[in-house]
């Protein structure tokens, strides 16, 4: 975390994790007071009394969300939140290139000898087994 951070809240549903995370910023001087996870899920953040970020970062955790309903209900408790000026997405893949995604995982596990059809097979085999959301 960068030095001029004024402050960080966090979310993390392991106890134990959110509790080594809290210890490990409190070791830091230039952090100690600025940063707090808190246990719970994303979907607990209007529970966090006096938060009023301007900034929220949504990383690659998105992708394992259960459902975009779920991320539909936090991205809205998000926007009512006092102060939020802007909400960032990161590090989520595309749906417009999961196909070619798909081909080089395929081709990759088939190796280069693979026929079309064992290449279409094998991305719709990725296919059914994938539990990312994608954007």
């Amino acid at each position: 975390l960068d030095s001029r951070l004024e402050s960080y809240v966090g979310l993390e549903p392991s106890r134990s994790a959110a509790a080594f995370v809290n210890k490990a910023v409190e070791s830091v001087p230039s952090l100690a007071g600025k940063a707090k996870v808190h246990v719970g899920t994303a979907t607990d953040v209007g529970q966090i009394g006096n938060l009023h970020p301007d900034l929220v970062v949504l990383n690659s955790v998105i992708q394992y969300f259960p459902s975009s309903e779920y991320l539909a209900e936090v991205a809205d408790t998000l926007v009512h939140l006092p102060d939020v000026k802007q909400i960032f997405f990161g590090d989520v893949r595309s749906q417009a290139t999961n196909e070619h995604f798909l081909a080089a995982r395929a081709v990759r596990t088939l190796g280069e000898n693979a026929t079309k059809n064992d290449v279409r097979q094998k991305m719709a085999e990725l296919e059914d087994v994938e539990e990312e959301l994608l954007k």
